[in-house]
């Protein structure tokens, strides 16, 4: 391989990094219960608070919907990795529930695609 041919393949690998400035205020919101969507293209959070519920149904408030690229949300997802682990290195770790905690198997998850998936 060429010494340029070389160089462009360490160039690629680098990244530049550029402070954020933010302008102006977004709204803030909280969410205890969060669905996930997507298509072929993009994938989108539904966020939402736990109202109540019953022996039929969870009734929740939404919040917001964020909608992303995949290659977005496959960032995200790193950056997210990121921050809980070094939460629990902090603080020890941190109990998630599974479905299968509640009884739910692989098989009764729904996953919302379109027709071009």
């Amino acid at each position: 391989m060429s010494d340029e041919k070389q160089e462009k393949k360490q160039e690629d690998k680098t990244f530049k990094v550029l402070k954020v400035v933010h302008r102006g205020e977004a709204p803030r919101y909280y969410a205890n219960n969060t669905e996930v969507g997507m298509t072929s293209y993009d994938l989108s959070l539904k966020f939402a608070v736990i109202e109540e519920g019953d022996e039929e149904a969870l009734y929740v408030k939404d919040q917001a919907i964020i909608s992303m690229s995949m290659h977005h949300a496959k960032a995200v997802a790193k950056l997210l990795t990121a921050y809980v682990a070094q939460f629990e290195r902090n603080h020890g770790l941190l109990y998630s529930a599974t479905p299968e905690d509640f009884g739910i198997t692989g098989d009764a998850v729904a996953v919302k695609v379109d027709s071009n998936a």
